[in-house]
């Protein structure tokens, strides 16, 4: 599954015995007016989420200014949810929670604004915001759920993070607060933008992974120090 333009597009692929040929199909979620910026698939693939730049007024040609989220079904490709005009300019990011019950969705304002979601209906029916808070003025560029077996979630440290330009942000959700905390490099590495993360389990436990603009990949452990 994958965005271009303004449609979300299944590709699935079939292999036929009889004429030893791969059939290829396309289906399209169709629910966006403007180009999407971002898209998510939950951890149990039943739910993609999707962001938008702010719409253009086909009357007077100008933006609403707003961002809007589409949360749909994988198989058959309907909406379930629609959150309008829920961020500035656009989405930047995306990411759903271990459990598939969260979203968490960052807009292109200046303090890049993050937000969670809830599944208040049930398969994402009905959508409840939970908190909402400024970021940086920083760029992000990507967001990700911290996985569940990690110390930091079974000590309730800490719950997902974000980065970008100027580093990684460790947040904590509490009720309807979120708070958050600096990934630490150290005087070993020099702070580069980072562009992309991810859950990393090896021998010696759980890290953040990072992927920098530089090409390097850091390791960030429980106490958010660079490894």
């Amino acid at each position: 599954i994958y965005p271009a333009a303004a449609l979300g597009v299944k590709l699935t692929s079939e292999y036929n015995i009889k004429t030893k040929k791969t059939i290829l199909k396309q289906n399209y979620f169709t629910e966006h007016n403007d180009d999407i910026t971002c898209l998510t698939i939950s951890p149990n693939r039943h739910y993609i989420a999707t962001g938008q730049t702010a719409s253009l007024n086909e009357i007077t040609k100008a933006t609403k200014g707003k961002g809007t989220i589409c949360i749909w079904d994988a198989t058959n490709m309907t909406l379930l949810s629609k959150m309008s005009g829920c961020h500035q300019r656009s989405i930047v990011s995306l990411s759903f929670s271990p459990n598939n019950e969260m979203l968490v969705s960052i807009g292109q304002d200046d303090s890049y604004t993050h937000t969670v979601w809830s599944d208040a209906g049930g398969n994402w029916s009905r959508v409840t915001q939970v908190a909402s808070t400024k970021g940086d003025k920083d760029m992000v560029l990507f967001t990700t759920w911290i996985s569940i077996d990690n110390p930091m979630v079974t000590n309730n440290s800490f719950h997902f993070i974000s980065g970008g330009g100027k580093g990684l942000n460790f947040w904590k959700l509490e009720g309807s607060n979120m708070s958050k905390k600096s990934g630490k490099f150290g005087r070993k590495y020099k702070q580069v933008p980072l562009v992309c993360a991810g859950n990393l389990k090896t021998k010696d436990g759980w890290f953040i992974i990072c992927g920098t603009s530089t090409g390097d990949l850091l390791l960030f452990d429980k106490n958010r120090d660079v490894v």
